[in-house]
C-alpha cells in the first residue's frame, strides 16, 4: 500500500483502487489485525456490534460517531466493561474504519439493523 495511504485513512475508492475489488461488508482491508483466536473474535464482534448500536442512534448516526460512542456501547452489551481505546485501536485506525467495515454502502443517515449486512463464515 502506498505510503501516504498508510499514514491515513483511505477512501473507499482508493481501497478498491488498490486491490481491485468492490468494498463488501466485513472487508477485512478496514482491520489493522484480523484476529485469530476465540476471544478476539468475540471481541471484534463486541466491536462491530457497538458501531452498529452507534450508528442505529438518531442521536449520533454517521455524521457525529466517535471511537468514544463505539467504546462506550461495548459496555453495555451484557459482557461488563468497555473495551479500552487499545483494544480498539488494535482492530481500526478510527471510527471510520470500524463504520466502512459495518456499513460501506452508507445510503442511508442511520444504520438499520434490519438490513443489517450477512456476515461472511469463518
Amino acid at each position: 500500500m502506498d505510503k501516504s495511504i498508510r499514514k491515513r485513512t483511505p477512501t473507499l475508492q482508493e481501497l478498491e483502487a488498490i486491490d481491485g475489488g468492490p468494498i463488501q461488508p466485513y472487508d477485512e482491508r478496514f482491520l489493522v489485525n484480523k484476529p485469530i483466536q476465540r476471544r478476539a473474535f468475540i471481541t471484534l464482534q463486541r466491536i462491530v456490534d457497538a458501531t452498529e448500536v452507534a450508528l442505529a442512534d438518531p442521536a449520533i448516526g454517521r455524521e457525529k460517531i466517535s471511537y468514544i460512542h463505539i467504546i462506550n456501547q461495548t459496555g453495555r452489551d451484557g459482557t461488563g466493561k468497555p473495551i479500552t481505546v487499545g483494544v480498539f485501536y488494535r482492530y481500526f485506525n478510527n471510527e471510520i474504519c470500524a463504520m466502512n467495515y459495518v456499513w460501506p454502502e452508507r445510503r442511508d443517515i442511520f444504520f438499520n439493523p434490519a438490513n443489517r449486512p450477512v456476515k461472511p463464515q469463518q
